[in-house]
């Protein structure tokens, strides 16, 4: 796929992004300048955002490095942490994870090793309560270090079967990802999704 295709793929049908600016680094990177930090795959919703974001893209194929998957607390036994990186995108009932209704829940993404991470892809799930998925921030954490990087804040609230594309700021290297719900004045809530794909580099 053309670098630039692969660039303008992210203003398709989305009418956050009034434009796409490409810059040639080397012969095999390009950076590519998008105007948002989240989008709805498939979708014409949009929501102002401000600023723009820097992404690095090779010339070669990026890989989902998610490996493992941590909840902050489980609803219950059935609903496994480990869901969320089965490799399945349509999830029934009792085989996505879910937490416990609880103050700013979160889901932490092991990735295989220090991974530089471009993008971050949630799928919500299809069959009910895809509301619950607001007020998300999206991080690259590293390790031993209170530092993360920002792959965008997502308000929300998502609709049933939603793909959440996040876009990580360039120079995103860590060895996990968290997604958090950012409940405000000691309101619970819910964090449960179908599937999280974390596409990079080693």
């Amino acid at each position: 796929m053309g670098t630039l295709t692969k660039c303008s793929q992210f203003c398709v049908r989305d009418q956050r992004c009034i434009g796409i600016e490409l810059c040639q680094i080397r012969n095999d990177l390009f950076q590519c300048r998008i105007c948002c930090e989240w989008k709805k795959i498939g979708s014409n919703y949009y929501n102002d955002q401000l600023g723009c974001k820097y992404l690095e893209m090779e010339d070669k194929a990026e890989e989902n490095m998610a490996v493992a998957a941590v909840l902050s607390s489980l609803y219950g036994s059935q609903y496994k942490s480990a869901f969320a990186v089965d490799g399945v995108t349509e999830c029934g009932k009792h085989s996505l994870p879910h937490s416990k209704a609880e103050t700013s829940p979160w889901l932490r993404i092991d990735l295989t090793n220090t991974t530089s991470v471009s993008q971050v892809l949630v799928y919500n799930r299809r069959d009910c309560c895809g509301h619950r998925f607001h007020d998300v921030s999206v991080n690259v954490n590293v390790p031993e270090s209170v530092q993360s990087f920002s792959c965008g804040f997502f308000p929300g609230p998502a609709s049933n079967g939603d793909r959440l594309l996040f876009l990580c700021e360039n120079g995103a290297v860590g060895e996990s990802v968290t997604i958090i719900m950012n409940d405000r004045n000691g309101q619970k809530s819910y964090l449960h999704v179908c599937e999280v794909e974390v596409f990079g580099k080693r």
